[in-house]
């Protein structure tokens, strides 16, 4: 762990990225703080409209420099189309903004609860659980195909597992996929194919060669009783002629 770490954490959880600053920060030298900018600005340009929580609510103090960090941060996020929401509940510190002007710019709140519902996003475990039920749909799909090719149950109930796991599979694989990163991203991509494929295999069963039609028991028996008394009846035989 280098200097300027010790000074700062920042966590990217898929849809989002907290960076905390820590107390130590207060004592750091200029450089020490321009760099702790400068490397999380490199973090946060690997994402494509960045969604930043900054949560200032270890300090109970901030000096300007640690102002003209998250400054320089903010431009940054701004101009890759992304969002910042600062934390604070310390009243020195929401003072220090506010003197500075930024209560006007950077939404403030006091809990990272409320900082995800104003960037619009869902926690991380929140992201897990739809990758995890997506999954679990992908699996459920795959359970019914292979029900359908055993005929270990009614073909519809194997149809109606193989459409409706692969189908909510499909749905959150590609939520994953479009709106998480890394790894989650990954397991939607791998969800998507996975369903899609039942998907396509369950239609090409419905639309296998139909069966040759068989006949109702009544009307079966009522031709196996005619053909049985056509058996049955004396042959005719030609009159001599006299």
């Amino acid at each position: 762990m280098t200097a300027t770490e010790t000074n700062y954490h920042i966590d990217q959880n898929g849809a989002y990225s907290t960076v905390t600053l820590l107390p130590a920060m207060n004592n750091a030298q200029w450089s020490d703080i321009e760099q702790a900018g400068t490397d999380i600005m490199g973090r946060l340009n690997g994402t494509k409209s960045p969604q930043v929580m900054v949560d200032l609510t270890p300090l109970n103090y901030m000096g300007s420099s640690m102002v003209a960090m998250i400054v320089r941060c903010w431009k940054n996020v701004q101009s890759n189309d992304g969002r910042i929401v600062v934390i604070c509940n310390n009243d020195v510190v929401r003072e220090v903004i506010s003197l500075a002007g930024l209560t006007k710019v950077w939404p403030m709140v006091e809990t990272r609860e409320d900082a995800l519902k104003e960037l619009g996003v869902s926690s991380s475990d929140s992201n897990s659980l739809l990758a995890y039920i997506g999954v679990a749909g992908a699996v459920v799909g795959l359970i019914g195909a292979v029900l359908l090719l055993t005929g270990g149950v009614s073909p519809n109930v194997a149809r109606g597992g193989l459409f409706a796991g692969s189908g909510v599979g499909f749905v959150l694989g590609l939520v994953t996929m479009l709106k998480m990163a890394d790894p989650l991203k990954t397991w939607g991509l791998g969800v998507v194919i996975i369903s899609a494929m039942t998907c396509v295999f369950g239609l090409m069963q419905q639309k296998g060669p139909a069966l040759p039609a068989v006949p109702p028991p009544a009307a079966a028996e009522s031709a196996e009783s005619e053909d049985q008394s056509a058996e049955d009846a004396p042959a005719e035989t030609p009159e001599s002629e006299e």
